[in-house]
């Protein structure tokens, strides 16, 4: 288990990310737009037809001071944005993705996201939402805003290996955890489930320091084990790294396999 940047932060005092619950249409939204930005690569040559677009370079001084990239930075290439009928997508479903977005906006889910959809060597949709930081003041997500993808894998692996358990049958999401993980029974997470640890709101504290002096899975198993809740679960959200962490156990209590094995094969 390696230490994240969200560990190193907690480390040093810095808030707990608590976000207000959001309504149901976008509960289970929030596991994927929490990174703030969902990226589809579509590049095509500069001969293309239609409107342009810049990917512009990444300079990330100008960057760690903004959020976007300076005015005028030089480009690499360009993209093709076309009207969705050109490419066979339906625009009033692209529609949707934006209400989405804005929706989970308006619900404290996220301050901000990035979007860009592409279908055939063409974008559809490239564009930002919202802001950089819940802070007043903070500047615009544009379509060159650029984010750090920490804790990426706990959606793109994680929450996906999760959902392809709970589509075969394998998982309950509104199953204890215990059911799984016989060891998870004490300290008051007893009747946690997987769609509360999967949405930050288990009752678990953010981080603990386990990198410190734990080695190896057991060890993590062990030190996860003796953990109290530190508010009542389904009570609040409060982003956890430790309750991926059991998640990751429970991929690999219901399969058999390691985590990395199962995604990889999957």
């Amino acid at each position: 288990m390696e230490r994240n940047r969200n560990d190193a932060e907690m480390e040093r005092g810095a808030r707990p990310i608590v976000v207000p619950q959001p309504p149901a249409r976008v509960a289970m939204f929030a596991q994927v737009l929490l990174a703030g930005i969902v990226v589809v690569a579509a590049c095509v040559p500069a001969s293309e037809p239609g409107a342009r677009a810049s990917l512009k370079q990444a300079w990330l001084p100008a960057f760690a001071s903004t959020g976007n990239l300076p005015a005028g930075a030089d480009t690499r290439q360009s993209v093709a944005v076309v009207e969705p009928s050109q490419v066979g997508l339906d625009p009033q479903r692209l529609a949707r993705v934006d209400n989405l977005i804005r929706a989970a906006i308006a619900d404290s889910v996220t301050p901000g996201a990035a979007l860009a959809i592409g279908r055939r060597g063409r974008l559809v949709r490239l564009q930002g939402y919202g802001h950089l930081d819940w802070a007043d003041g903070s500047p615009p997500v544009t379509d060159s805003s650029l984010y750090d993808l920490a804790s990426l894998t706990k959606i793109v692996g994680t929450a996906t290996a999760l959902m392809i358990l709970t589509e075969r049958g394998s998982v309950d999401l509104d199953a204890p955890v215990s059911r799984y993980l016989p060891w998870w029974r004490g300290g008051g997470k007893g009747a946690v489930t997987i769609r509360q640890l999967l949405l930050h709101r288990a009752g678990l504290p953010p981080f603990r320091p386990f990198w410190r002096e734990l080695r190896g899975r057991d060890e993590y198993a062990r030190g996860i084990a003796a953990l109290r809740v530190v508010y009542p679960p389904g009570d609040s959200t409060v982003y956890s790294d430790i309750g991926f962490m059991a998640l990751g156990f429970v991929v690999e209590a219901v399969t058999g396999d390691a985590l990395d094995t199962f995604v990889r094969r999957t």
